[in-house]
């Protein structure tokens, strides 16, 4: 909606169609009805609204909800599996990587031996990570040292 001081000497030439009111495709700026003048400027009544859908309230019935077994009110157990480290490095420059100890002997060969050739991708220290804040690392590095 364009809201107009009636005193105005150039009156918009644009004026604003509510979407809901543009066919498929439409522009929502319309050209303003030519042949208006400022002392003839009349309110067009028009409403920009859309009447809201009415709404009705449908009463459900209640549900038999089972209590919570007490676990999942103490917020249930968290499962952790025992973990291996493995190195991916060499001797003389390591790199120890944490696996799942539970792995069967096949499935954790393939794991590393993937882990391995693909080690070119992971940042073993924190000078390869370029954009890393060293203040935001640095009480971290002082709590691991310790």
């Amino acid at each position: 909606m364009i809201l107009m001081y009636e005193k105005t000497s150039n009156p918009p030439i644009l004026h604003y169609v509510p979407l809901s009111r543009c066919k498929k495709g439409e522009s929502p700026f319309v050209e303003f009805p030519k042949g208006f003048k400022v002392g003839d400027i009349e309110v067009l009544k028009e409403s920009f609204t859309t009447p809201l859908p009415k709404y009705l309230k449908i009463e459900t019935p209640e549900e038999d909800a089972e209590d919570v077994p007490q676990s999942l009110e103490d917020g249930g157990q968290s499962i952790v599996d025992e973990l291996k480290e493995v190195n991916l490095g060499i001797i003389e420059e390591p790199h120890p990587t944490i696996i799942n100890a539970s792995l069967i002997s096949e499935n954790e060969g393939k794991y590393i031996s993937l882990l391995t050739e693909y080690r070119d991708i992971f940042a073993w220290s924190y000078k390869e990570m370029p954009g890393l804040d060293p203040f935001m690392i640095h009480p971290f590095m002082k709590k691991h040292e310790q």
